[in-house]
């Protein structure tokens, strides 16, 4: 019976059939004689072989015959465990036309190829190591785009972190009607929100730029430990200060305290006895922890009289507020001298806001209608409660404090998220109002607003809020702010 016509083997049939020939040659001399390859199937394995070398120009010879009726498969670069890796076959000269319209894409590829060659490499190994048998096709093109998108991303990272370790300073003239001429030109560095970030080692960076800033009064308007309670990075900022005097500060809506829950038990002063660890930290280190009104005295021959506050004691009634803590202090003290539980852990409170009463009473009967009064406020506080505070020391002068020339506030950090050419696209706040929540009145989120006879300065801040789920700035620099009176 004649030999059957076997069809020409594919290239990887080849080389397999070569394989198992080579290795049945060279195992021969150990096999039983029933076993050895047939000198047959080695020819047939030879002419397999040879058939599929010559197979590839066959196929052109007979694709060049008919033409151009069926369009030439592009090629895709597939890399075997077995084979080396090589460039693409060349392909033939068909004439400089052809080779003039070559994909843009493949000439790309070809430019990388060597670059990516490792990679490919790797991809290879991994995916015949699955043991699925399956054969995964790394495109060059892809991993290109890939490179492109990873690359970008990285640099966006880059000048993100490099942009949330940066200071800006912004620099604000605000104009106070009849200002004092002792207080021509006095300048107030507005720091807020630092939310525990840290610029450098021990604030290395934001020291830099506030040390080379000249100023006359630091004021702080709080958040500056947050919600973390991590009061380590406020405190080297204080620490860093090439003088810490005239630093004022007050605590913010995400900051510890500032009063304690339950009072120490060893002994000290009222404030020891009441007031946080962070707080008394930074009054250790020379800043001051406004509480109550305090009053500057500012030039020498032709001196000025400068008023700072916190802003909760506005609109607040100083008389009512005296005797009111005066009739709490003495139901407590008899329960505090007896070691009752409630009396004996809210007497020391009591006697603290007693306190803060009576100074707050004093401030008012010594502030004059020409003195400057500046209050500190964490938020900034709305249109109508700047006008009741207007309203109330009119109705009643010897209650309520004059209304403030100028209120500094924090808080919205910028936005925290800002788009270019945009600016904020959500405030925090709990009260209502046009200028908070989502798309913002931009000019109530950083800046200078005038209301009434008083001006309010919102400053951008140096951290990101943690009423907003975004842990760092997005094009919103951390930034100080310097203010010249004028």
């Amino acid at each position: 019976m004649p030999e059957e016509t076997k069809k020409p083997l594919s290239r990887r049939e080849a080389r397999l059939s070569a394989e198992r020939a080579r290795d049945a040659h060279t195992s021969s001399s150990a096999r039983a004689p029933e076993e050895k390859a047939p000198a047959s199937e080695k020819a047939a394995s030879k002419k397999a072989a040879a058939s599929a070398a010559q197979k590839p120009r066959a196929h052109k010879d007979a694709g060049e015959k008919a033409g151009k009726a069926k369009a030439p498969r592009k090629h895709r670069a597939v890399y075997d465990d077995d084979a080396p890796l090589s460039p693409r076959p060349a392909k033939a000269k068909t004439g400089a036309k052809s080779a003039g319209k070559e994909n843009a894409s493949r000439q790309v590829a070809r430019r990388v190829g060597k670059a990516t060659m490792a990679g490919m490499k790797r991809f290879n190994a991994f995916s015949y190591s699955q043991g699925d048998g399956k054969r995964r096709v790394f495109r060059i093109p892809l991993t290109f785009r890939f490179f492109i998108l990873a690359s970008f991303i990285i640099i966006f990272l880059m000048l993100l972190a490099l942009n949330n370790q940066s200071i800006s300073v912004d620099e604000e003239t605000i104009a106070i009607a009849g200002l004092p001429s002792a207080l021509e030109n006095y300048r107030i560095l507005h720091i807020s929100d630092l939310h525990a970030a840290e610029f450098g080692t021990e604030q290395s960076t934001l020291l830099r730029t506030v040390n080379n800033l000249d100023y006359d009064i630091m004021l702080i308007t709080g958040d500056m430990v947050g919600a973390s309670g991590n009061a380590e990075p406020f405190l080297n900022f204080l620490r860093g200060l090439s003088t810490c005097r005239n630093v004022y500060f007050i605590a913010g809506d995400s900051d510890p305290g500032p009063l304690l829950s339950q009072i120490r038990e060893e002994e000290g002063t009222l404030d020891q006895r009441v007031l946080e660890d962070w707080v008394l930290e930074a009054i250790d280190l020379g800043a001051t922890y406004l509480d109550a009104p305090v009053s500057l005295t500012v030039g020498t021959t032709d001196s000025a009289t400068l008023w700072l506050s916190p802003f909760s004691q506005l609109g607040v009634s100083a008389k009512d507020a005296v005797d009111m803590y005066e009739d709490q202090l003495e139901t407590e003290r008899i329960g505090y001298l007896s070691g009752i539980g409630a009396d004996y852990i809210q007497y020391p409170f009591t006697d603290y806001r007693y306190r803060q009463a009576q100074d707050l009473l004093s401030a008012i009967s010594q502030m004059g209608a020409d003195d400057v009064h500046i209050s500190l406020s964490h938020v900034p506080p709305m249109d109508s409660l700047l006008s009741i505070v207007q309203d109330d020391h009119s109705a009643t002068p010897n209650e309520y404090l004059y209304a403030p020339d100028l209120v500094l506030a924090g808080h919205y950090c910028g936005g925290v998220v800002r788009v270019p050419g945009y600016g904020a696209l959500y405030v925090p706040d709990a009260l209502q109002g046009s200028y908070h929540g989502w798309f913002p009145d931009q000019s109530r989120v950083r800046g200078q607003i005038t209301v009434g006879n008083t001006v309010m300065y919102v400053t951008g801040g140096l951290g990101a809020t943690d009423a907003v789920k975004f842990p760092f700035r997005l094009f919103n620099t951390p930034e100080v702010s310097l203010l010249t009176l004028t």
